[in-house]
Parts: structure tokens; sequence; C-alpha cells
């Protein structure tokens, strides 16, 4: 099935226990008020809805534009259930100012990450999430999953100590810096290998400090380079997690 210009949508109001070939009616306001006033789509049309279990596309029926109640109406057209791709990368990075992060989160969930975990180091602001941050940054990857068609959201972690994630890395982990390895080399290993997770690690705004990097080459973390150039933390994500993700 293409999905190439299917807008994809997630609800948790989705019904659950629902089959090809039936008709299926939900309400949910926000996503009544994108597909009407917003996307503009019409009887007939398809979106792909899902939730945190599965993904549905639906041909959306007549009902919709009409009935007040922002009851959502459709003819299931097919259903699959929620399939994480492989392999798991987790993404530990340094913990950001907030709009910084939200970049990360985008799109690590746009590209299919496992996890996110925010990295507390000597050189971070504050620990600045709450619990009603974490909803906020749950929409945040809500909409890189709509936008890239990865319909597992990634789980974001509560922020972690350096020394406490470095317990338990076990192996395929990297962490990104200038003087490390070429890009290229280990992408090939990675490729020829094919392992089934891969820890990133990410240093926060103006980088690891000694003590911390000794602590990483210690623990027998792989340094890699990017590029020459000292990157921001949600452009390295950026590079390195697509550069897996086009291979593997």
């Amino acid at each position: 099935m293409s999905t190439a210009h299917t807008f994809a949508l997630f609800s948790a109001a989705l019904p659950a226990n629902i089959f090809p070939g039936t008709s299926i009616s939900f309400i949910d306001h926000d996503n009544w008020l994108r597909i009407t006033q917003v996307l503009r789509l019409t009887a007939g049309e398809k979106i792909i809805v899902f939730n945190e279990k599965i993904n549905a596309q639906l041909a959306i029926e007549a009902g919709t534009f009409t009935n007040k109640k922002h009851i959502i109406t459709g003819i299931v057209t097919s259903i699959n259930e929620q399939k994480a791709l492989a392999p798991a990368i987790h993404v530990v990075v340094g913990l950001t100012k907030r709009e910084a992060f939200e970049d990360i989160l985008y799109c690590s969930a746009q590209m299919g990450i496992t996890s996110i975990t925010p990295l507390l180091t000597k050189r971070i602001h504050r620990n600045w999430i709450t619990e009603k941050d974490a909803l906020r940054l749950k929409k945040i990857m809500i909409a890189g999953c709509e936008q890239g068609k990865q319909f597992v959201l990634p789980t974001l972690k509560q922020p972690h100590q350096l020394a406490d994630v470095l317990s338990e890395i076990s192996h395929n982990a990297f962490v990104c810096s200038p003087e490390g390895m070429p890009l290229l080399p280990i992408l090939q290993k990675i490729d020829l290998e094919k392992p089934q997770e891969i820890t990133l690690l990410i240093g926060p705004e103006g980088g690891f400090d000694e003590k911390e990097a000794e602590l990483i080459t210690a623990a027998g973390i792989t340094p890699l380079a990017l590029c020459k150039s000292i990157l921001r933390s949600q452009d390295a994500v950026q590079v390195i997690v697509g550069s897996l993700r086009s291979i593997i």
C-alpha cells in the first residue's frame, strides 16, 4: 500500500476490533477540524488513522462533513498492527533548551527512533521537564509520527545522569565527536553486521566536560565523526539517525 499522498492522523478515539470493509464512526473533535477545515478532504479520499496499537486506512464518508458532533465516518480499507522499525535505535542526548529539544523529538519520531533519553551533564542549563511538559512533548512526537508515517511513538524516558546511562549500554554504542572515526566505514560495518540495537550518544550544548569524556572512553563507546564541524545537538541527531535509517 502506497501512503505517499495519504495524510496520517493520531487518534486515541479510534475504535478497537475494527475490520476491513466495515464502516466505522468515532468522535474526535481535533481531527474532525483538521479533516474538514485544514486538510479540506472530500468524501472518498483516504486517510490513515492510528493509535498506539494499530493503524487503519479509511475512505472518508460524506457524514464526516455534515455531522455537527464532530464524528469521523469512514470505510476501513486496511488495518495493520504497529510494528517498530528495525534495528531499535536509542538516542541519548544532552538535554537542550526547549525549542531545540522539541526539534530532536520531532525528527526522532519522524524517523522511527525507539527511545530518547535526555542526558543530565555538567553543561546543561537545568532539568526543565515537568509532567506538564511531558504531555506537550508527546504531542510533538505524535506530529513527527504523522509526518513520517512511522506509527510507533518513541519512548521518552526520564532524564538520566551520564554514569547511569553508561552502566546500561552493552554494545553497538557510538558517541558523536569531531575527532571520531569517519562516518562511512561505520555505516558500512553496521550494514554488514545488521545489529538489533544501536545506541547513539550525543553531547549537550557545549559538549561533554573532561571527566565525562573519560567516562565515555572507559565505557568503550566508539567515537563517530559526522563531519569536521561541531554541530548543534538537534542537527547531529538528524544527520546520524537519517544516515542509519537510509541503510537499515
